[in-house]
Parts: structure tokens; sequence; C-alpha cells
């Protein structure tokens, strides 16, 4: 078995670890490949005489922004952060004159609100953060549910993988979010403890906003799972079966809850 280190220019975070990990695992002579954000390249161990080129990696990375090399490239340039800092600065000062105005009571939800407030809340997060989150999890799955029917079975037949997973995704919420607003129920957090939480969690995401925009010097400080378990979800293998995507589903409720703090993963 040989081994071969590669030099990837166009990764900045997990997700980008689990998508090139994957591509490369599927081809036969390969044994194993560890892709590292913070060194910019992967190892990949491979069985010759095949040898897998530059030449054929950034050919079929290439839709993916992905550029291989033998050689360590020099570091990308920040990405026009001005963009991102008129983006950032137009949100403040919408939420700022929202609130001296006072129209911002219009856009929020509390304990007086109605139920159709909440109904049309509930449809806003549904097709914008929910959609956003999900929508990427259930493309990906489409494909492996759809090649395990015959072209003679039904359109109902073939839609029922979809019907599991959202099934579970209801269950997933109901019962999870019971589990969290009991435990909170007993435990209540000082408004200290609350503050500095958000403060916290406002790092991290200056953090993280910094990193997509290709900061390079933060790339070795990566939030993320063991890759044994992000291996392990990232594999759609691993939810065949007819309650495969009822447990899919079930587990987007996680996604929701580590979502401002893992928006990349």
């Amino acid at each position: 078995m040989s081994t071969i280190t590669y030099y990837i220019s166009g990764m900045h975070c997990v997700a980008c670890e689990i998508v090139i990990e994957k591509t490369i695992i599927k081809e036969k002579s390969v044994e194993s490949v560890d892709a590292s954000t913070s060194s910019g390249s992967v190892v990949v161990q491979y069985n010759p005489p095949k040898t897998l080129s530059v030449k054929y990696f950034n050919k079929i990375f290439k839709k993916d922004g992905y550029h291989f090399s033998l050689n360590n490239p020099t570091p990308e340039p920040v990405s026009d952060p001005m963009t991102a800092l008129l983006i950032g600065a137009a949100f403040i000062v919408g939420y700022i004159l929202l609130t001296k105005t006072g129209y911002s009571s219009l856009i929020s939800v509390n304990a007086t609100s109605s139920l159709p407030v909440f109904f049309l809340f509930g449809l806003l997060a549904g097709v914008s953060s929910c959609a956003a989150l999900v929508g990427g999890i259930v493309l990906s799955l489409s494909k492996q549910w759809l090649s395990s029917y015959n072209d003679s079975d039904s359109t109902l037949k073939k839609t029922e993988p979809h019907f599991m997973f959202n099934i579970g995704r209801v269950i997933g919420y109901a019962g999870f979010g019971l589990v969290l607003g009991t435990i909170g129920n007993y435990f209540r957090l000082s408004p200290v403890v609350s503050a500095t939480l958000v403060i916290g969690v406002s790092l991290i995401m200056i953090l993280l906003g910094l990193q997509m925009i290709g900061v390079k010097a933060l790339q070795r400080f990566q939030i993320r799972f063991p890759k044994l378990i992000t291996s392990k979800l990232s594999d759609e293998s691993n939810f065949q079966g007819r309650f495969g995507p009822f447990i899919m589903g079930a587990l987007t409720f996680f996604c929701l809850v580590v979502s401002p703090l893992l928006p990349r993963l």
C-alpha cells in the first residue's frame, strides 16, 4: 500500500472534508482517506500500481471548486471581506431602525401573540432555516431512496421514504423538545450566565464567519464532531431500510439545536 499527500485549495470547513473524503474513497484502489482543513491537504492510502493523478482529481472536483496539487500552495487571499462587512452592517442598521421606530413589535412573537401569528412564524421558519438545513439532507438521500425501488413500483410507494422522514421529524422534534422543555423547567439560567452564553455564541459566529471568507490563520480552530461520528452520519448507507428515513428525520432535530454554533456541518 502506498501513501500520497495532495494539497487542496478551496477547503474552508468540515463539510469540505466530508465531500472530498466521500468522493475519493469510492475509487477502487483507495483504502483510506483523511482530509484536513487546517493543513489544507488530504492523505490518501491506495493500492499500486494504479496512481490517482492530480489532473484526475482536478477534473472530478472542478464543479466543487477544489484544486489539487502535489506542492503546498501559497495561502489563499481573503475573499472580498468588504462585501461581508457591508451585509453585516446593513442588518445592524436595519435592526436599529426597526427598534427606534417601534416596528420591531410587528415581527416579534411573545406570550401575548395570537395562534395565527405563531402559525405564520412557524411557516416562515420552516421555509427558511429548516429548508436550508434539512433540504440538503433530503436531496442527498433521495437518489438512494429511489434506487431501492423498481420502475414498476407506484409513485405512492416510492414516496414512502419521504413520508417516513417527515413523520420521524415530527415525532423527533416533539420527543426531544419535550425532554429539553422538561430539563429547562428545572434548570433556570441566571441573567449573567445567559448573557455569557450569548456573548460566547456571538464570538463563535464571528470566528466561523471569518473562516468562511478565507482567513487562513483561523482555519486551525475548527468546531467539529469527532470524525468517527461525522463519517457515520454522512454515510447514507447507514440509513437504509424502511425505518432508516424515519431515524434520519428524527435526528434532524439536532441540526436545529446545533445550527447556531455549527452552521457548516
